[in-house]
């Protein structure tokens, strides 16, 4: 796709192999080719002006997304580099989209997508359900380092096993070993961020590890993969006959107060539709909380980020959504920071970045409403778990076996 846009530039390259007619002379480019370094944002402006003009508006909140909308028909394109993934509200209007765009520019029809991504589609009518998976990548990964005849374990992290009781006289980790570990950590990453929510915190958790690498974190690593190996069937799933099928974002948030050695929180977010994840965070917070409440809060602003971008994607797309989206904490003090302003002696020292959060709920936009611990499914992206809590909490995301 990159040989369809034009070039504003004065570019020349030498004269190509097999092409070399002796003279010397040099090409001038007017067309992009793959290695220049502005041809992705080339292509990019060729795919939007074409776009345009077939009538899709780019949305604000994702520059990745189009839309289409003609009274009670739509079309919505899903953009990543090439690839194109089109849906309608019915058959022929997706027929319509590909007839357009195969007019333009040289395309091939994959029909209903099944891979995309390294991410497994699996599109079952009659259960109405979505599931996506990444089980050949597991796969490989087990394969790539020799661990695909490894015990499966039932839990990414062992909650028992401190990763921070080391003493200073423990020697450094010489930087062949600490490339092997981030290596390992590195390809774990995809899975956390696509599919697999389940595993993100154990893997924030190990990232922070990455310069000077333990025994002890070596084994928890090796753990995730067994995890991996016993899981790997595992889906992100959306729908079902017994979810009820409509846009109210649920979103749940957690911190673990000074879990860390430098005694910094870590702080978990997820936001469900349709009974799976479509938005979740495990990230250990950049300053010191000085209390539960504090950390909590500190989530509670950044959870709240992630719905405001939520509420504007949905908007665009002229789906409903309710005039207050609300965000479940399990701590009562939490809530009553983000209400009552009035909190100032125990609030003072706190960052004013940290309330934007109370703007929005002032504007009724955003409300922070307590839930008890044991139904906030955020506390799976805090801390390790045991294998009780671990499955209920990972089953209520979605992630579910096949």
């Amino acid at each position: 796709m990159y040989l369809n846009g034009y070039i504003e530039e004065e570019i020349y390259m030498r004269q190509p192999l097999g092409y070399n007619d002796g003279s010397g002379h040099v090409c001038r480019l007017k067309q992009s080719l793959y290695g220049l370094k502005q041809a992705g944002n080339i292509w990019n402006k060729e795919l939007n002006q074409n776009l345009q003009d077939l009538g899709f508006c780019q949305l604000k909140s994702d520059v990745c997304c189009y839309l289409r909308r003609v009274k009670d028909k739509f079309e919505i394109l899903f953009v990543w580099v090439d690839d194109i993934v089109s849906m309608a509200n019915n058959k022929s209007r997706n027929n319509l989209v590909e007839k357009e765009i195969g007019g333009r520019f040289k395309i091939k029809s994959l029909s209903r997508p099944t891979l995309l991504l390294g991410m497994h589609i699996t599109h079952d009518p009659l259960q109405n359900r979505i599931r996506i998976s990444q089980t050949s990548y597991i796969n490989s990964l087990l394969q790539k380092f020799g661990l695909d005849q490894a015990n499966p374990v039932t839990t990414p992290m062992d909650p028992n096993v401190k990763l921070d009781d080391f003493g200073n006289n423990e020697e450094s980790t010489d930087d062949k070993i600490s490339t092997s570990y981030a290596t390992l950590i590195g390809s774990l990453m995809y899975l956390a961020i696509a599919t697999r929510p389940d595993i993100a915190f154990t893997v924030n958790r190990l990232a922070q590890f990455s310069s000077n690498p333990k025994p002890a974190h070596w084994t928890a690593v090796k753990r995730i993969f067994r995890y991996l190996k016993g899981t790997r069937n595992y889906a992100l799933t959306y729908g079902g006959d017994d979810i009820e099928l409509n846009q109210d974002l649920n979103i749940f948030c957690d911190a673990d107060w000074a879990s860390s050695h430098d005694r910094k929180s870590t702080s978990g977010y997820v936001i469900t539709i349709a009974g799976g994840a479509v938005a979740w965070s495990s990230k250990k917070q950049t300053t010191v909380a000085l209390s539960t409440p504090e950390a909590k809060y500190v989530t509670a602003t950044h959870v709240v980020k992630q719905v405001l971008w939520h509420r504007s994607l949905l908007t665009e797309l002229g789906i409903p959504i309710p005039d207050t989206s609300t965000i479940f904490s399990d701590n009562q003090s939490t809530c009553a920071i983000a209400h009552h302003p009035e909190f100032h002696a125990r609030t003072k020292h706190i960052d004013i970045a940290f309330h934007f959060l109370r703007d929005f709920v002032q504007d009724g936009i955003i409300d922070v409403v307590y839930i008890r611990t044991d139904l906030n499914l955020a506390d799976l992206f805090t801390k390790g778990l045991t294998r009780k809590t671990h499955d209920n909490l990972t089953y209520k995301i979605g992630v579910i076996d096949e």
